[in-house]
């Protein structure tokens, strides 16, 4: 078991915040996973609390790694592998099937055997294996996992960290954290990042306050041996503030009620410092530059001391409580130490000690493996001001970072590459690339870490040079071949980020790519496919089907098995969807699917079943969907990967009506969901569930969680789309027509709409705009009806611009018509049709929408009795299914209209004083004494709304006042009245 050292004293002031993760701590081995942030100041003792824990907690396995103060500049994952690799050689040991079949894992534990080829998977494959080890290696005692310094972690070791807390589950894991509160600026990204994990419910936030007088005099007396005089303790807590390690120096100090006391933190934390003698002072000025951790080796290749007199500097060190040792490393006591000491150095001293640092790391002395060294180089070189030997480390750093799959990091490395270059006169010779291949690069890894605006910029900036500017003046005969090749690639990339950003340039770019690169390439296969995938992503079928064939005959002649079956795919969904042709699809989709299995590729298998389940669903094959989302959940699980196919099972069985199924399902798919936009994906999914059932609150709440797990301000185009959307819905539900009008127009007007033109979304859209419009029109909206007749007209535009092929488009279709026809008649006509095709599609909850618009369009035409007739088989339809959204409806529908909920028919009346029905209920409500909002919310309207209807009936019935319309209702056997306010 590793254990975090013990500073030696006695343990103080600490008893509460120990107990929380004690009990933490038997959560998790009980098969809770639990997570606890621990926050303070420097030096407040959270390094002292979980040496603490380690030695009293009763978990069978200890692991620890801290975060590195050059965290932004490299060494991804830094604290993860320090822990990581003290659990590999643990478990080689006791549990070696843990270790099996790991792929990924390699690029972080180079020990752990060869590293595969990169894939686009490959991030979330490594963040599952993590997942995985830590899962089997907690059983059967239990785990705890030790994360200190996260201020300073870098932005994969973030990721990683979320991607635990939120999918251990049930693993018997205890993951802790400690980050320093002083050093989190407004900008720094942990200051969000924290609140938002402490709202988990399996998450705990330990914020560690100052001591107080009588714990500062415990910790003295600790110390000393002896209580300190009254006098000393009150100047030793005034200038301390109860900082722990603050009062450990001052009381260190000698006598401390003489003599002036240093007044500064670093005057307390240097004054140990300053005893030292000069080799002493010597070899600690060095370990400060040296990093976190420095082993003998390498101190003794940068200390300037002679070899005989290291190690009696070195003793006097930790003697003097400045160095302590850690197996076969010296680190500081404390990192604030080590902060202050280096910051003392003169700048001549430390430019030449880091230029010896990344010499002698050059040359092996610092015990670290391949995988971490070049980004320690590239750090010093940079810090040392040796320009042109820290762009050579920051290019290997980069491609460090890239084959961990830790793109920000990554990113960081090429952006220092590129400030570099113009001052280093040969760093095309050094890097063996020109600066638009880094630019290239630098695009990629800042698409893949979510920032493809930046992506673009990097981009078009190397186009810019290659081409001065001109590209689009440029023939492909007048550029030569390797340039061409160049161009082309940063023009893919380019087309990817746009496509990312949900801009409509993708494809400009995509066909400039394939126009410019050279025939032979063997980069033409996946470009060409690329661009079919766009174009069947933008309905633009005819060039679609072309360039898809096109692209199938380069990757077969190639061999490219994997461009392949990417290809079949997008086919397969577009024959199967697009064209309505099902069997087509399915057989493309068959074929896709093999392919993946021969290459073993089983991300592309899980991608290929998840377009087969939507190609069966979209064809009226509900039950065989379901099957096949259910296959690709066990195949998951198989070969331990994310999740996300669950997604597909709740999807559908929503679509079936089995709601109380479907939500069942997502609860438990919280905790297997691994990623963070499938995540966000499922917030809305369970968002959109509970309002079937009639359960607005509720759906809040998953709406809400799903911006936690995916914030929108960062999250690309389509995730925005997404979570639009479901707000569109929710706002209906709440009777705020205008806003959920302006939510889908931004859908449809704004940037995201050139992402968003997958035919499903696009007919969600639809579905979604044209009922709010019927319920608009009905409640009759006061505000702006122009502008509800321009969202009509664009609904109708957008409908007619679909191609109708399939049982489910013509289903979605027909829905469309029946909600936004103005004549009740052609309602009527329209929605008889589309329950006929939705009752065939299997799809209840359409089915119920048409119920509803049935029985208000007969009403509407005036037969009152035949509308009643309905009311019954709607009621049923609706409970069968626990469709409690549609009996929302059929409620308002039906106090509107004049209705009665009950199963007896009521009996149509006349409407006195030309009064509407929902006039009459509003009546009837206020006669009571109901406020607006009372009456908005028995009768599930808007108060806005109701405040129009009161204004129209005070009018009719020529009444100044709510208490006079009170006596008329009266009067018309309308109502009581009741006193008002």
């Amino acid at each position: 078991m590793v254990r975090v050292s013990n500073s030696g004293t006695r343990f103080v002031g600490r008893t509460a915040e120990l107990t929380d993760l004690l009990q933490g701590a038997e959560r998790a081995r009980s098969g809770t996973s639990t997570a606890a942030l621990l926050v303070g100041d420097a030096g407040v003792g959270k390094t002292r609390v979980l040496s603490e824990y380690t030695e009293a907690s009763r978990v069978g396995r200890v692991i620890a790694g801290g975060c590195l103060a050059l965290g932004v500049e490299g060494l991804p994952f830094a604290p993860f592998v320090a822990a990581l690799r003290q659990l590999v050689r643990a478990v080689r040991v006791s549990q070696p099937e843990v270790l099996e079949g790991v792929v990924e894992l390699p690029r972080l534990i180079p020990e752990l055997g060869a590293v595969r080829d990169e894939s686009r998977d490959g991030r979330a494959r490594l963040f599952e294996e993590v997942l995985t080890l830590l899962e089997q290696a907690a059983e059967p005692d239990g785990l705890a996992v030790i994360i200190e310094d996260a201020h300073w972690a870098d932005h994969s070791t973030r990721d990683l960290l979320v991607f635990l807390i939120h999918n251990l589950g049930s693993a018997r894991v205890h993951l802790l954290v400690s980050c320093r509160s002083d050093d989190l600026h407004r900008r720094h990204p942990m200051r969000r990042l924290l609140p938002e994990l402490s709202r988990l419910p399996e998450v705990s936030l330990i914020d560690l306050e100052p001591l107080n007088k009588e714990e500062v005099a415990e910790q003295a007396k600790a110390i000393r041996g002896q209580a300190l005089d009254p006098s000393a303790l009150d100047e030793v807590y005034r200038r301390s503030g109860g900082n722990p390690l603050f009062v450990e120096s001052l009381v260190e100090q000698g006598d401390c009620q003489v003599g002036d006391l240093p007044e500064t933190a670093r005057d307390l934390l240097l004054g140990p410092v300053d005893a030292l003698d000069g080799q002493a002072r010597a070899v600690v000025n060095a370990a400060s530059v040296a990093g976190e951790r420095a082993s003998h080796e390498l101190l003794a290749a940068i200390a300037p001391v002679p070899p005989d007199a290291l190690d009696s500097a070195l003793r006097s060190a930790i003697d003097a409580n400045i160095l302590r040792v850690e197996g076969t490393m010296f680190v500081f006591r404390h990192a604030l130490l080590s902060e202050a000491v280096c910051d003392m150095l003169l700048p001549g001293e430390r430019v030449r000690l880091h230029q010896a640092c990344a010499d002698a790391l050059e040359q092996g002395a610092g015990q670290l493996p391949p995988n971490r060294l070049p980004a320690r180089i590239a750090r010093h070189r940079y810090a040392a001001h040796d320009l042109p030997a820290a762009l050579t480390a920051s290019w290997q750093a980069a491609k460090a970072a890239w084959n961990a799959h830790a793109y920000p990091e990554q990113l960081s490395m090429l952006e220092r590459v590129l400030e570099l270059w113009p001052q280093v006169p040969d760093a095309v010779e050094r890097i063996g690339n020109p600066r638009s291949y880094v630019l290239k690069a630098a695009a990629g890894a800042a698409t893949n870490s979510g920032d493809p605006a930046r992506g673009i910029a990097f981009a078009s900036q190397g186009l810019d040079e290659l081409t001065g500017g001109i590209l689009d003046e440029l023939q492909a005969d007048q550029i030569p071949e390797l340039d061409a090749s160049s161009i082309a690639h940063l023009l893919h990339q380019r087309g990817h980020a746009y496509k990312e950003n949900g801009e409509d340039r993708a494809t400009d770019d995509l066909r400039a790519a394939l126009r410019i690169l050279p025939c032979g390439s063997p980069s033409r296969p996946m470009l060409t496919a690329t661009l079919a995938e766009d174009l069947i992503h933008r309905r633009e079928f005819d060039d679609a089907r072309r360039v898809a064939e096109e692209a199938l005959g380069l990757a077969r002649e190639s061999g490219d098995k994997r461009t392949e079956a990417r290809v079949l795919t997008a086919l397969g969904r577009y024959h199967g969807i697009d064209l309505g042709e099902c069997d087509v699809g399915l057989e493309m989709l068959r074929r896709a699917r093999d392919l993946a299995v021969a290459e073993e590729r089983p991300v592309t298998e899980l991608r290929v079943a998840h377009a087969t389940s939507v190609v069966l669903r979209m064809n009226n094959r509900m039950q065989q969907g379901l099957d096949e989302a259910w296959a690709a959940v066990h195949r998951a699980r198989e070969v331990n990967l994310d999740g996300s196919p669950m997604l597909d099972v709740i999807s559908c069985l929503r679509d079936m009506g089995r709601t109380a199924e479907a939500e069942h399902y997502a609860a438990q798919a919280r905790r297997t969901v691994r990623s963070a936009r499938w995540r966000g994906t499922l917030g809305a999914l369970r968002a959109l569930i509970a309002w079937e059932r009639g359960n607005l609150a509720e759906a809040r709440q998953h709406l809400a969680t799903s911006a936690r797990d995916l914030p929108l301000d960062t999250a690309m185009p389509i995730y925005i789309a997404q979570n639009s959307t479901v707000e569109s819905v929710l706002l209906q539900a709440e009777g705020r027509l205008t806003e959920a009008r302006a939510k889908l127009e931004s859908l449809l007007e704004g940037p995201v709409a050139g992402a968003e033109r997958d035919i499903i979304h696009t007919w969600d859209i639809i579905e979604l705009g044209s009922d709010l419009w019927h319920v608009a029109v009905r409640e009759r909206e006061s505000v702006g009806p122009e502008d509800w007749a321009a969202f009509r007209i664009r609904l109708l535009d957008l409908a007619e611009s679909i191609p109708v092929r399939g049982p489910a488009a013509e289903a979605m279709a027909a829905t469309t018509q029946a909600a936004l026809s103005e004549d009740p008649a052609l309602t009527l006509r329209h929605a008889e049709s589309a329950l006929d095709l939705c009752h065939i599609s299997g799809r209840p909850t359409w089915a119920a929408q048409q119920l509803i618009y049935r029985l208000e369009a007969t009403a509407e035409m005036g037969d009152l009795a035949a509308a009643q007739g309905h009311v019954p088989e709607v009621l049923s339809f609706l409970d069968k299914y626990e469709l409690g959204r549609w009996r929302l409806r059929l409620t308002e529908v039906c106090a509107r209209l004049g209705l009665s909920l009950r199963d007896e028919p009521s009996v149509p009346h006349a409407n006195p004083a030309g009064l509407t029905p929902r006039e009459i209920e509003v009546l009837r409500l206020l006669a009571e004494g109901r406020t607006n909002r009372e009456i908005g919310e028995s009768l599930f309207i808007a108060p806005k709304t109701v405040s129009v209807h009161v204004s129209n009936l005070l009018a009719k019935l020529d009444v100044p006042n709510r208490s006079a319309a009170a006596a008329k209702a009266a009067e018309l056997d309308l109502g009581t009245p009741q006193p008002t306010s």
